[in-house]
């Protein structure tokens, strides 16, 4: 606490500090405090301090918030904790009454915890190990967290603006019958903008099915400069909400302005969340570029349920304004496989590293693929010593030990584009074009060399997507971000679109041994860890993975955007 002596002309002050003798900062030396003042700072020589007693424990609780959000991935954890009458440990005890959870204070763990059914039932979450008198002023274990909020629910929601009467706030314009309410874009995120600093990893896809948009708007989002001169007419964020966006209409052959408010339709809020969250696109980076756009190409195709399932390159289209795409698709087979590793392959019974050995493939061993979950292989064997079939390994230790023998064969096709404004078609049966994968690879350098936009995807027999054991998902588009051969390693960069933890767990994935076992190549290409949807994959893997290849071969300006 700062005890100060009285006096009548002193000036409201902002920042107080003692300063000691230093070189660095000579108008600030001498043993005296001082008091930041209208922009200088003033000498407070009478000044003196002294410790704050302790807080009682009637003081804590009184200080502590009356009710907390805990935030988790856990479902039957997450909700509004409201400050009780009981006190454990000279601390505040909270309940959660639809959850039936406690949050309090464990002493002889020294942490705060939710335990269920009551204060002495079992401990769900807790925090780091800490003494504060309040939940939200510590550190907690994961994706947990805990907020103070106010326990008479969140404050009303900002109204006003301008108003797109031509796309109403209803079942209409979502196409489909759900809960929501229409909130304001501006109040989706603290200190909103427009734009900040726009990239692909702004682009995370909600609850809708239009991932081939969210990956479209990924791939120009390489290109910052070409989303804010050329699609946005509005530059900066506007207090009544009325933007105007430019999407190319194939059908008029022209560009047409799509004007629309910035109401954004989100999940019904429960009274202790601190913002609205939006259904669909998410805010990212405080940025709310990612939905407006979202919202122009509903109100250009009709509706927000409209956008679900489509083609990544007609969204560029609209984009671009470029019709003449190129579209290359291979056939799936069941490809060949050498082992080049000099000892040989350990073959085991499943598909778990867990499983029971059976085996070696001797080296130099042919065998056929049943099926590939990332690393591992479901193989039987054609030439060779060693068991008949069983599972294995194509990479040990960060280094290849099996080589595909089979040759890919990519299909170049054209694209119908269709007759009136929608965002699904297919190619035409008869192929173009057909190229090897060596050849292939040079194509795709080359289109990323002439900042082409580029996507793929993995065909999916069933209707919907299909969430593999390799990380990837069947009948999902993704982004593909860089195109590259470092120290004789062709690589390539892809996005999902949902920015989360779902990516390739295969050779050269995040945490992958081959990025271990050249740590030159991960600094050089900038490889993290993180769950955001941004993987890399070797060439070969890719080719014996991904079915198609999108591609709309307008260059970009400028260079793409060094993320």
């Amino acid at each position: 606490m700062i005890r100060r002596p009285p006096r009548s002309t002193l000036v409201p002050y902002t920042t107080l500090f003692r300063s000691l003798p230093t070189n660095r900062a000579p108008h600030l030396s001498g043993e005296a405090w001082h008091v930041f003042v209208g922009g200088t700072f003033v000498k407070e020589p009478q000044m003196s301090t002294s410790l704050a007693p302790p807080l009682t424990a009637a003081e804590k609780c009184a200080k502590a918030p009356e009710a907390i959000y805990v935030k988790t991935k856990w479902s039957n954890v997450t909700g509004g904790y409201v400050k009780t009458e009981q006190v454990m440990e000279e601390r505040p005890v909270y309940h959660e009454e639809e959850l039936d959870m406690w949050l309090h204070y464990h002493g002889r763990k020294h942490r705060w915890v939710v335990s269920s059914g009551s204060v002495k039932g079992s401990q769900l979450v807790s925090s780091l190990k800490t003494d504060v008198f309040a939940p939200d002023l510590t550190e907690w274990h994961g994706t947990t967290s805990a907020l103070r909020v106010h326990p008479r629910g969140h404050k009303d929601q900002r109204g006003g603006g301008w108003i797109d009467e031509s796309f109403p706030h209803d079942a209409k314009s979502l196409g489909m019958k759900k809960d929501c309410d229409w909130v304001r874009a501006q109040d989706l995120t603290d200190a909103p903008a427009l734009f900040s600093a726009v990239e692909p990893a702004d682009a995370c896809q909600g609850a809708l099915g239009d991932c081939w948009l969210i990956a479209a708007l990924a791939g120009v989002a390489e290109f910052p400069n070409y989303i804010r001169n050329q699609l946005f007419e509005t530059k900066e964020l506007k207090e009544d909400g009325k933007y105007r966006i430019r999407l190319y209409d194939w059908t008029k052959k022209d560009w047409e302005i799509i004007e629309i408010d910035d109401y954004i339709p989100c999940k019904p809020r429960k009274w202790y969340e601190p913002q609205a969250v939006s259904l669909f696109a998410q805010v990212s980076n405080k940025q709310l570029y990612v939905v407006l756009m979202e919202k122009a190409f509903a109100k250009f195709n009709g509706s927000y349920k409209a956008l679900t399932g489509g083609l990544s390159c007609l969204a560029w289209v609209a984009m671009t304004g470029e019709t003449d795409l190129l579209w290359w698709s291979r056939e799936r087979h069941q490809p060949k496989w050498d082992v080049i590793g000099s000892r040989g392959l350990v073959v085991r019974a499943g598909c778990d590293l867990e499983s029971e050995k059976v085996g070696r493939l001797s080296h130099g061993a042919v065998f056929e693929e049943v099926e590939k979950f990332g690393y591992r292989i479901h193989f039987k064997k054609l030439e060779g010593e060693g068991p008949d079939e069983g599972w294995l390994s194509c990479y040990i230790s960060g280094y290849k030990v099996a080589k595909c023998r089979d040759p890919i064969q990519w299909h170049q096709k054209k694209l119908a584009i269709p007759r009136k404004i929608q965002f699904y078609s297919g190619p035409y049966r008869d192929p173009v074009a057909q190229v090897d994968q060596d050849t292939m690879w040079k194509n795709l350098e080359g289109y990323d060399r002439a900042n082409f936009l580029l996507g793929a995807s993995v065909h999916n027999d069933k209707k919907g997507e299909h969430r593999r054991e390799d990380g990837l998902v069947e009948g999902h588009a993704y982004s593909i971000i860089h195109v590259v051969e470092r120290k004789g390693f062709k690589l390539v960069c892809c996005r999902n679109p949902w920015g989360n933890k779902m990516e390739w767990n295969g050779p050269w994935c995040d945490q992958s041994e081959e990025w271990t076992s050249h740590p030159e190549l991960a600094e050089s290409l900038g490889v993290d860890e993180k769950a955001d949807g941004l993987f890399w994959m070797d060439w070969e893997s890719f080719g014996q993975t991904f079915t198609t290849i999108q591609v709309g071969p307008t260059s970009r300006p400028g260079t793409r955007a060094n993320f």
